[in-house]
């Protein structure tokens, strides 16, 4: 949420990457300690797919924040030991070099509610025909109308309606406090 009000902080940039690499260590790690043994002995070509709170990815400020904070996540999950934020600026600062576990042709971004279209177009559970995919996040409310039809073998999506707005779930909290304070003032 800081990073959606405050989208051009360092700071913030450099908690959330630290935050991306730790999931991604401890993925990393989880799939290398519970896979089976014919995974291991594989060459693994990781993707970092990062799902954002906007329509379409873009020059927004947002936009750029989240492209910055994946590519200090990826060079950051390769550091060894604590990940502080002056860990994040000695890699900010570092010579671009070649990361062979996430290269930048292998990280990509999608609005949010494309991925979870994604997801549910690949559920077993998915059912054909009008659709009304709706999701309450902690700061936006995605709303999307489509169509899913096709055969057993091919799905076909029709996009009609996509919108975001700010209305996730702190920020309706936020509003009834606000409203609850004007009915009864001085409670807090």
């Amino acid at each position: 949420m800081r990073l959606m009000e405050s989208s051009d902080s360092r700071e913030i940039r450099g908690l959330v990457a630290i935050y991306f690499a730790e999931v991604i260590q401890r993925s990393y790690h989880w799939f290398i300690n519970h896979s089976p043994a014919d995974y291991r002995q594989v060459t693994a070509n990781w993707s970092l797919v990062v799902g954002f709170p906007e329509k379409e990815f873009g020059n927004s400020p947002l936009s750029k924040a989240y492209e910055d904070i994946a590519h200090l996540a990826a060079k950051l999950c390769l550091v060894e030991g604590e990940l502080t934020l002056a860990t994040v600026q000695a890699v900010r600062d570092s010579p671009e070099a070649y990361n062979p576990f996430f290269p930048q042709s292998r990280i990509r971004f999608y609005p949010e509610i494309a991925a979870q279209l994604a997801g549910y177009v690949n559920s077993p559970f998915r059912k054909q025909g009008n659709l009304l995919l709706i999701d309450v996040g902690a700061g936006t409310l995605d709303v999307s109308t489509l169509i899913l039809h096709g055969d057993q073998t091919n799905d076909i999506v029709s996009f009609h309606v996509c919108d975001v707005k700010p209305l996730g779930v702190l920020r309706l909290l936020e509003d009834r406090l606000n409203r609850i304070r004007e009915t009864y003032p001085g409670i807090e």
